[in-house]
């Protein structure tokens, strides 16, 4: 479904680094469906396609996807002295389950930001994702400090579906961000639709429109939505629908 280079594979499966997996590739007998492979990009699937190495066949790894309901104060890297990770979450046998690769994110979510994740093995996956050639649009659910008025929610609207331009912030550059949709929910609340996902882009956004940030909660990528039987910190396996409809579009 989403493929993923040969070298990733072995990396997963511990057989070498990604450092030394061109020259891996190059020194041992790497065959995928009877095709002696010495490229490092080729494209393959660990579930689907019969891999051998030097003779021997990789038992099949099945890729995972999940959504996650992320809670608050919860963290999307591997390390943190203070916060909860989000990999805490999830079950010990999940996480060391054998014939799978290193489970991730796709992206992140703010420790502060709640809502819709997606977690997979499949770095292809989440490279389709995160991809700005893609465009996959994120939907938000805003809650502003100040209430907005009729005459200042046209104003944010149009000058979010023109683009707006975001002074650098941290280590992430100035840019203008593409078209967003914004829809009123009230005055004070929204659902704001984006294409790219940058670092702290919905509040860098709504800061330059002169407001805050209360409360933020991502319930949709592209066409999925986040599942509303889970509560914060629960999670489930993608719907085959639900991967498909990221190839069909």
């Amino acid at each position: 479904m989403f493929k993923e280079c040969i070298d990733n594979i072995l990396v997963h499966y511990k057989i070498c680094s990604l450092r030394n997996a061109a020259s891996f590739l190059r020194t041992h007998q790497i065959f995928v469906n009877d095709e002696r492979i010495t490229c490092r990009n080729f494209l393959c699937d660990s579930f689907s396609d019969k891999i051998c190495v030097d003779n021997k066949i990789l038992p099949p790894a099945k890729n995972i996807y999940l959504m996650m309901n992320k809670p608050c104060d919860v963290v999307c890297t591997t390390t943190s002295d203070k916060k909860t990770l989000i990999y805490d979450l999830l079950p010990q046998e999940l996480l060391n389950a054998k014939n799978l690769g290193k489970i991730h994110t796709v992206g992140r979510l703010d420790y502060d930001t709640e809502g819709l994740i997606f977690l997979t093995t499949n770095g292809k996956f989440s490279n389709f994702i995160a991809s700005p050639q893609t465009q996959i649009q994120k939907t938000y659910f805003v809650t502003l400090q100040n209430q907005v008025s009729s005459s200042q929610k046209q104003k944010y609207t149009e000058l979010l579906k023109e683009g707006i331009f975001l002074p650098a912030e941290n280590k992430s550059p100035a840019f203008t961000t593409k078209k967003a949709t914004l829809i009123w929910k009230s005055d004070t609340e929204c659902e704001l639709t984006i294409q790219e996902g940058k670092f702290h882009q919905v509040k860098r956004m709504f800061a330059a429109l002169g407001n805050s940030v209360e409360k933020l909660k991502r319930i949709k990528i592209g066409n999925i939505e986040l599942d509303k039987s889970l509560l914060p910190g629960e999670f489930r396996a993608l719907t085959l629908q639900e991967l498909n409809s990221f190839i069909q579009n």
